[in-house]
């Protein structure tokens, strides 16, 4: 079989449109086919000089187009510092090709070049899962809920709709109850979906517990955050909805945003996606508004606010890992949290990744596709993780 001329020609005009979200499902075929000959087909007629030639002009040019368009974008936040992400012949510190992984679709056809893979075990993805502490301490494991059941609890009743949310139906709308709060909570590998009294909708990320009361008062609606939930707003411009996690206060009549206030990420970052909102340091009282596509951090005692891709910061609420120059450490710590995991940092080089990866994948498919575009290696020694990177040896 022959790898022609065009074949390459296509498969990179193909790169380009991917790394632009623009290829259809024919094309990611197609995608896969060339790849698949280019890596696993040992019937090709052609030499491995060539092979790793072809494989390196692809990867240079799809690591051209991401970053000439993550200079387009940090040109419009001048105070976002951009750090260059280094290539090596037919090794990327990048997952260029993440997109097309979801769903293992190059995942099989890989060319598995190391084979010291040390995976004493794996772990499953996370899933829904969260548990109900009412004000009383009464304690209630939403797992344990079917669809359709529905249960009294005290100021009015919670159902479990067909799509797996907690729907909770206020009996009363008054301030009697307004300063008695439940909580939701998920544990490490959970997330979970709830209605609030209201009709605003929160998605909870792993290891995250929002507050609410019975019912709200007449003249406001307030919870408390911690971890990481996304937040769609019904509009009460009589009851204005506001957030509080640590350090910080968020304002809104109604609109769509995320708040990731993870202790261990440093600061505190809301991503506006519609809508508007105020985001107040709660330790300077310094405050800004912000419009769609903005993030606010607060770090202490400042507050910053830039201008992003919101995807990045959704992508776990629609099932995703997405990383655009994020750090190892950082993706390392979204993986403990989904997998329940503990990583040795200490041994996590200074990395960074661009890809999207289904969070429904196992750890061990995560952390292959890691390895199959980077010089790092990961070992798995029961519910520990550690790293090293090949590069420097």
């Amino acid at each position: 079989m022959q790898l022609q001329v065009m074949d390459k020609i296509t498969f990179q005009h193909l790169a380009d449109k991917f790394v632009q979200g623009k290829t259809n499902k024919s094309e990611n075929i197609l995608l896969k086919e060339y790849y698949r000959k280019l890596s696993i087909n040992g019937n090709i007629e052609i030499s491995k000089e060539k092979e790793e030639s072809i494989r390196t002009s692809i990867l240079h040019e799809i690591r051209n187009r991401i970053h000439e368009e993550n200079v387009r974008l940090n040109h419009r936040n001048a105070t976002k510092s951009t750090k260059n992400i280094f290539f090596r012949t037919g090794v990327a510190a990048i997952i260029v090709l993440g997109i097309l992984l979801v769903g293992s679709v190059f995942y099989h056809q890989l060319d598995i070049s190391r084979n010291n893979l040390a995976y004493d075990m794996d772990f499953p993805p996370g899933k829904e899962k969260a548990i109900l502490t009412m004000s009383n301490g009464e304690k209630i494991n939403l797992l344990d809920l079917k669809e359709g059941d529905v249960l009294d609890i005290e100021g009015g009743k919670i159902t479990k709709s067909a799509e797996g949310q907690v729907i909770y139906n206020a009996s009363s709308n008054t301030d009697d109850l307004s300063d008695r709060y439940n909580s939701i909570s998920t544990p490490v590998g959970g997330k979970y979906q709830v209605i609030l009294p209201d009709g605003s909708k929160v998605w909870l990320n792993s290891s995250s517990e929002i507050e609410y009361p019975i019912a709200f008062s007449s003249d406001e609606r307030k919870v408390k955050l911690k971890g990481e939930a996304y937040f769609e707003v019904e509009s009460d411009l009589k009851r204005p909805f506001s957030v509080e996690s640590e350090g910080q206060v968020v304002t809104v009549h109604g609109t769509h945003f995320n708040i990731n206030s993870y202790s261990e990420e440093g600061a505190i970052k809301t991503t506006l996606v519609e809508g508007s909102i105020s985001v107040k340091n709660t330790l300077t009282n310094d405050s800004k508004l912000l419009i769609p596509g903005n993030q606010s951090a607060i770090y202490r005692d400042s507050l910053a606010v830039y201008e992003v891709s919101v995807d990045e910061s959704i992508a776990w609420k629609d099932g995703y890992f997405l990383f655009n120059e994020t750090d190892l450490k950082s993706i390392m710590r979204q993986i403990e949290r989904w997998y329940g995991v503990e990583v040795e940092y200490e041994s996590i080089p200074d990395v960074e990744f661009f890809g999207k990866i289904s969070r429904s994948s196992t750890l061990s498919r995560v952390l292959k596709l890691m390895e199959q575009t980077s010089d790092v290696n990961f070992v798995v020694k029961g519910d520990k993780i550690s790293c090293e990177n090949l590069g420097q040896k």
